[in-house]
């Protein structure tokens, strides 16, 4: 039994100690073909667009206005929704929009805001009712003199406004309606006429919805203001 362990010993260490048969690769003789691309192939695929991958791309230019409105809703992002005051900011800013649009649909309606919080001083007393009235219907001559003898400057401005809302709607400039504001007819007047009725209708608003008392000096300028308006009719 040692003699066979002694004997398979041997035989590993000398197939071990033989040494191993080197592999040999081939050599490739084949002749090699270099070939060259064409030149004006080359440039011809160069210069098409279609195997443009990349475009040099000039930034579009902007005006002074679009730099300065974008400026200014950078500012608006910023100071509203990037500060730990954001929300409160937010909710003020909101709340002042919100009162500039109720200012707007006010004027448009032709109310004044004064008349809305201000305390209404003591008038003279007034035979016409403040909406409503025909303006075919009144007497100006005779009412307009009426008003001038108590002293009722304000009461002669109103008549003065209402003779001349019935020259605009007799001559076709407006459409009288006993329920539209003046604020309506300044719109309807056309562009040539209204600067100037603006601004007597402003002289009106001021002293009737006011509650102003004027004095004669004051009544003698807006009523050659409105007399220079209807000489232009």
């Amino acid at each position: 039994m040692k003699k066979v362990l002694l004997l398979m010993l041997l035989m590993t260490f000398n197939a071990l100690a033989l040494p191993k048969k080197s592999t040999v690769l081939p050599v490739d003789s084949s002749a090699i073909n270099i070939r060259k691309p064409n030149k004006a192939t080359i440039g011809k695929y160069q210069n098409s667009p279609e195997y443009t991958y990349y475009r040099n791309v000039s930034l579009p230019t902007t005006s002074v206005w679009q730099d300065v409105v974008r400026r200014f809703f950078k500012w608006v992002n910023s100071f509203f929704y990037e500060s730990k005051y954001g929300t409160t900011r937010s909710v003020l800013f909101y709340m002042f929009l919100g009162l500039i649009v109720g200012f707007v649909v006010l004027k448009l309606m032709g109310i004044e805001i004064t008349t809305l919080f201000g305390k209404k001083t003591k008038s003279l007393e007034i035979p016409y009712e403040a909406f409503g009235e025909d303006i075919n219907k009144i007497n100006y001559k005779e009412e307009i003199e009426k008003a001038l003898n108590t002293r009722n400057y304000r009461l002669a401005v109103r008549l003065h406004y209402l003779q001349i809302l019935k020259e605009l709607s007799d001559k076709n400039l407006v459409k009288w309606q006993s329920n539209k504001t003046n604020r309506s007819y300044v719109y309807e007047v056309k562009h040539t006429l209204r600067q100037s009725f603006e601004a007597i209708t402003r002289q009106f608003d001021y002293v009737w919805y006011g509650n102003f008392t004027i004095e004669e000096q004051e009544f003698g300028a807006i009523k050659k203001d409105m007399e220079n308006f209807k000489a232009k009719l």
